[in-house]
This record gives C-alpha cells, structure tokens and sequence, in this order.
C-alpha cells in the first residue's frame, strides 16, 4: 500500500495521531455527513482514526490540500470554531494526542477529509473479478471544499494507482440519494451494477 500519493493540488497520505482534530472538524459537520451516518463526536472520530487510519493495513487515508492553490476559501482549521471548544471537553484515546491543527506540517498544508481505500468483498463481484482483487473508493470532504473537483481529482489518482498496483476492480457505494458521487463515478467510467433503496454500487473493471 502507497504512503502518499500527490495529485496536482491534494497529498492521500497514511494518517497520522495529530490529525484527529482536523478531522474531527470535517466529520462533525452535519451536511458533510448527511449520506454517511450520523455526525461524529470527538471520541468518535478518535477511535475511527485509531481503528481505520492507525491499523497495519488502513482503509482509510488523510486527504491534504495545498492552501497555496486555492483562493477566497477560509481555512476549515478547528482552532476557532465550536468544533474545537467541543475538543477540549473531549478526551481523545490514550493512543492518540489532540492538536492545535496538524503540529509541524507545512504551512499551506491543511486536512479537508479522508479518503477511502481498501479490500472489498462481494460474493457475486468475486466470481468475475477475483477474491483479492476488488478495492473500495470513496471520499469525504470539508463543506468549504465542495464543488472544485478535488474527489474527481484524487478518485482519477487512485484508480491510476490501482491500475498499475494489478486491482482488478474498484467499487464506489454510495446513497440513493447522492447526486454529487454519482456524477463522479459515472464520470469516471463507473458502472452500476446494483441498487437497493437505500444504497447504489458502482464498479469500474481496470483489466
């Protein structure tokens, strides 16, 4: 699995203990979270860090913007923000160290979200695609960064890294209801394969 992968504007990078702030900044935000789940507390976002971001093989993978690249966007930085007062009512883990943003990286450097990426089974998707070979996309994104084609972006540079990493297929699952990521994997070449009620499934074959 890559360390980092850099895109024109954005860095996928391994997640670090500090970035649980920023993050935490993102995934309490009620319309960021809308066709996920619930918004998540601190704590939450603590554990789902330790558990996703920290583990030996992640699923998940911090998505950096360069701020130099970007104009007339407010930076998505806790520190003044209810989101931050919450933090310090918050204990995080034992195994990971709340922040004042993300200490030593670089000044244009700022966290918007994660990205998802990892192993993906499906029974009927294996028959034809293999039972190692399939890999989930997805992407979760600060508000303020809506609408400028950073999960098209970053969504191109994963599908290029799996390409040539040998995945055989990647998935995009998504709500019904998700306008905005369904645009982006018919845009990227993404088939629907299923749809529930609730759910829709993409697949993008890359032999």
């Amino acid at each position: 699995m890559f360390e980092e992968l850099i895109t024109s504007r954005c860095k996928i990078r391994k997640f670090k203990p500090s970035d649980a702030d920023d993050l935490f900044a993102v995934l309490s935000d009620v319309q960021v979270m809308k066709f996920v789940e619930q918004p998540f507390t601190h704590a939450q976002t603590c554990d789902f860090v330790l558990k996703y971001g920290l583990c030996e093989n992640p699923k998940i993978f911090a998505l950096i913007i360069d701020k130099s690249k970007f104009t007339n966007i407010a930076s998505h930085c806790p520190k003044n923000s209810d989101a931050r007062q919450e933090n310090s009512h918050a204990p995080c883990s034992p195994h990971l160290t709340q922040s004042t943003c993300v200490v030593g990286a670089p000044a244009n450097e700022q966290l918007i979200g994660h990205v998802i990426f990892h192993p993906f089974h499906d029974e009927n998707l294996e028959k034809e695609y293999g039972k190692d070979g399939i890999y989930e996309l997805g992407f979760v994104i600060a508000k303020p960064y809506w609408n400028m084609g950073i999960a098209t972006e970053v969504a191109t540079s994963l599908v290029g890294y799996a390409r040539q990493a040998g995945v055989s297929a990647l998935v995009i699952e998504c709500a019904t209801q998700n306008v905005a990521s369904i645009h982006i994997a018919k845009r990227l070449g993404f088939c629907e394969v299923t749809t529930t009620a609730s759910l829709k499934t993409f697949v993008l074959s890359l032999r």
